[in-house]
C-alpha cells in the first residue's frame, strides 16, 4: 500500500475515533459497516475503505406536474406556490 492510501486511511481512523464518521468496508463485494473498536481491517491492503455517506434528505412541495425539493421544511414552506398539493413532505434517503 503507497504512503498516501496509508494517512488516508489512518485520517478516516481518527475521524471514527472523534466521532464525526462512520467507516465503510468492501470485502468479497459487499460494503458493511465497521463495528467496533478493531480497526485492523481498516489498514488490509486490498479491502476497499471509504467513509459512509450520510443519509440524504429534503422536504418537497407536491405539485399535480411535478415536485420540488428543498433542504430544510421551512425553506420548502416559504417559497410553496399556491397550486402545491401537498406542502413540505419529508423525504428520506432508504439504504
Amino acid at each position: 500500500m503507497r504512503k498516501k492510501e496509508i494517512m488516508r486511511r489512518l485520517k478516516l481512523i481518527e475521524q471514527c475515533l472523534n466521532g464525526g464518521i462512520e467507516i465503510e468496508f468492501k470485502n468479497a463485494g459487499i460494503w458493511s459497516t465497521l463495528t467496533g473498536d478493531d480497526y485492523s481491517i481498516v489498514m488490509i491492503p486490498g479491502i476497499g475503505v471509504r467513509e459512509k455517506s450520510k443519509v440524504l434528505e429534503s422536504w418537497a412541495n407536491v405539485y399535480s406536474g411535478y415536485v420540488s425539493y428543498h433542504p430544510s421544511a421551512a425553506r420548502s414552506l416559504d417559497v410553496a406556490m399556491p397550486s402545491v398539493v401537498r406542502t413540505a413532505v419529508h423525504m428520506k434517503e432508504v439504504k
